[in-house]
């Protein structure tokens, strides 16, 4: 998956803070689709890989591994409501709600997993004409 951002801020450990657009389901047209709160997209804040050398201010394209997204997702939405499932029949109401809770800690932990190894995008160019 890529994307167009902008440099926020430059680290000396080879990495940038990038503001990204938080794409939503209507696709960037907020206004037709009235979804978000306020009409207007989002601005996300993440820690990006920065191997070109780029600066604050700077408009480049980011890059992430599908995969990586995809399992992330899964993990945050998808574990916690699988294991209330076989809790409610295991144990009934309170054991699908220690199902759940079971699957949020898990999500958690994967959560800080991934985050300890390192940031999960690199900038790979310039955004020429942008």
């Amino acid at each position: 998956m890529e994307q167009i951002v902008t440099v926020k801020t430059v680290h000396p450990d080879g990495t940038a803070e990038v503001l990204c657009r938080r794409v939503s389901a209507c696709s960037g047209n907020c206004d037709r689709c009235g979804g978000c709160q306020e009409g207007t997209p989002q601005t996300v804040s993440v820690l990006a890989r920065n191997p070109i050398g780029a600066g604050p201010g700077d408009r480049v394209v980011v890059s992430s591994e599908s995969g990586k997204v995809l399992g992330a997702a899964a993990a945050v939405y998808l574990v916690p409501l699988l294991l209330m499932f076989p809790g409610i029949f295991l144990a009934g109401a309170w054991g699908g709600l220690g199902g759940f809770v079971l699957g949020l800690g898990l999500a958690v932990l994967a959560d800080r997993r991934l985050r300890s190894r390192g940031p999960g995008y690199t900038i790979t160019a310039f955004a020429s004409g942008v």
